[in-house]
């Protein structure tokens, strides 16, 4: 399909789960965990060919908590911009009118991974050692790290700062692997060779999300530098130290500890999140990013968003504040 005939539709993912959903079938198994980023991928990929082929295009939503993403950049490739933005939470929001668009156009609708919780039966530990033959401890720390894109240079120190952290902490560890991006490979290879020497250790490619959410649950805290730590674990009450830059931007519940790179800081972060003081604060905790309902609010506001000229012709909504009230940060 050439790039004009996407350019001249405005595609949009939403409108085929809403479709599925009147049709009484199951949404598609990644709009649940798809993101502004994801969005666009699908955009490019082979499913909006055949969107754009097979059905009538009349609306966009652009969703997913990414302070940090262009969702305007995003949309100019395809010489259109979105008729109803859906981000989470307000702060998210704020952002995309301080882009230019009009309140009414923008809705909080929470995250769309959360709307898994409440279909996801969770596996106790005898289950979930039966389906992959690990037995969880009683008192574990769930690791998922990534490479940082921007500092592939440092992933090698990164990732041993972090293993040197651990084996101080000295808690039985349950690894999830890193994504395919540059220095993932450097991450694995450390990863196998400190499960290698380590036998209360574990490593595992991927869980899925029953096991995945079910580790969240069983987990005493989590560490690294995952989404999931900022925008699931807080439906888990599930202690977080977060490793470093790859989630700057994102709003976080209080069960998250920032911490940097160096192994000292790491300790101090995982040994703060295991006191009981600080169970005993998150223990009343609220998702910020919302508790499982987000298509819910999609579907709906899509159903009631009028198809007439208005949510074609946009209109730049300017903030209220003079050139002189700007300051450089």
């Amino acid at each position: 399909m050439r790039t004009d005939e996407c350019q001249a539709n405005a595609a949009t993912w939403v409108s085929i789960m809403i479709s599925a959903h009147a049709r009484g079938h199951s949404t598609p198994k990644t709009i649940s965990t798809i993101t502004a980023a994801r969005v666009y991928d699908v955009f490019l990929g082979n499913l909006v060919k055949r969107v754009v082929r097979y059905e009538p295009i009349e609306r966009i939503v652009i969703s997913g908590p990414y302070p940090e993403a262009s969702l305007k950049a995003i949309a100019e490739d395809f010489k259109t911009t979105p008729a109803v933005y859906s981000r989470t939470p307000q702060e998210y929001a704020r952002r995309v009118i301080q882009m230019g668009e009009d309140p009414w156009r923008v809705v909080v609708s929470g995250a769309l991974s959360l709307d898994n919780l409440q279909d996801v039966q969770l596996l106790d530990r005898e289950h979930f050692a039966t389906k992959f033959g690990i037995a969880l401890p009683p008192d574990f720390l769930l690791v998922t790290y990534h490479p940082v894109t921007l500092e592939y240079e440092q992933t090698e120190w990164q990732i041993g700062e972090l293993l040197v952290a651990l084996h101080e902490v000295g808690l039985p560890i349950l690894f999830t692997m890193p994504n395919a991006d540059t220095g993932g490979r450097v991450i694995r290879q450390k990863i196998a060779a400190y499960v290698a020497s380590n036998a209360d250790s574990f490593a595992v490619e991927n869980l899925g999300i029953q096991g995945y959410f079910s580790v969240m649950a069983l987990a005493s805290a989590m560490v690294g530098n995952s989404s999931s730590g900022i925008i699931e674990a807080a439906s888990f009450k599930l202690p977080v130290v977060n490793i470093g830059t790859r989630q700057s931007g994102r709003v976080r519940g209080i069960n998250v500890i920032d911490a940097n790179y160096h192994f000292k800081d790491i300790m101090t972060g995982i040994e703060h999140t295991l006191s009981p003081d600080f169970l005993r604060i998150i223990n009343q905790l609220k998702n910020p990013y919302g508790s499982g309902d987000a298509t819910k609010t999609i579907i709906g506001k899509l159903k009631t968003t009028s198809l007439n000229k208005m949510i074609i012709l946009k209109q730049y909504c300017d903030l209220q504040f003079t050139v002189s009230e700007a300051h450089e940060p």
